[in-house]
């Protein structure tokens, strides 16, 4: 015969059940009613973690993060780096804009 037992928020008592009844015929459910996380959050509704991917903020370099809603992109505009986390410096010199002769020296944070 198979026994079914629903648990409501009853989270310590599901483990002491589970290890009383591992070797029977009885199925074990837990039902969490009335336990959701706020915005911003993910989880159970009993525990609830920061879900933002912009914390911390995988962006490097000074870029801003952007929160796609359980994806993330970087802004690197005026680092001085790009790459989908600002990891890769510019090099200005290679669009050679030195007039003249010259010498371009590149330089970190956007600059030559």
């Amino acid at each position: 015969m198979l026994s079914v037992l629903q648990l409501v928020n009853e989270f310590p008592f599901l483990f002491l059940l589970s290890s009383i009844f591992q070797k029977s015929s009885i199925i074990i459910i837990k039902i969490n009613k009335g336990c959701v996380c706020n915005s911003g959050y993910t989880g159970d509704g009993i525990t609830c973690t920061n879900g933002s991917p912009c914390s911390p903020n995988p962006c490097l370099n000074g870029g801003s993060c952007s929160n796609l809603g359980g994806s993330y992109t970087c802004n690197c505009t005026g680092t001085g780096y790009n790459g989908t986390q600002c990891q890769t410096e510019i090099n200005e010199c290679l669009s050679n804009p030195c007039l003249n002769g010259g010498t371009c020296i590149n330089e970190i944070n956007g600059n030559f």
